[in-house]
C-alpha cells in the first residue's frame, strides 16, 4: 500500500519527467492532448509516467493532465 508521501513523490518526479518532454511540443497538441485521453499524445505521456514512477492508471493520467497544465499556463504567462 503506497503512503501519501510515497504518491506526492511520484506525482513530482512525474510532472517533473513530462514537463521536460513537452517543452518542443506545438501547443496545439497540449491542448488536445489535455482535452482528450485517447488522444496519441496523452496516450504516450500516460505510457511514460506509468514506466517511469512505476504509477497505476489513474495516477498517470493525474500526472500527464497536472504537467500539460503547467506548461500551457507558463506559455500563456509567457504570451501576454
Amino acid at each position: 500500500m503506497r503512503t501519501s508521501s510515497s504518491t506526492n513523490l511520484q506525482e513530482q518526479l512525474g510532472a517533473e519527467l513530462v514537463v521536460g518532454l513537452l517543452q518542443n511540443i506545438p501547443t496545439a497538441e497540449l491542448e488536445a492532448a489535455l482535452l482528450d485521453e485517447s488522444h496519441p499524445l496523452a496516450k504516450d505521456l500516460q505510457t511514460a509516467v506509468s514506466v517511469a514512477v512505476d504509477a497505476g492508471r489513474n495516477l498517470s493520467r493525474q500526472i500527464a493532465v497536472m504537467a500539460l497544465e503547467s506548461v500551457l499556463r507558463e506559455r500563456r504567462a509567457d504570451e501576454r
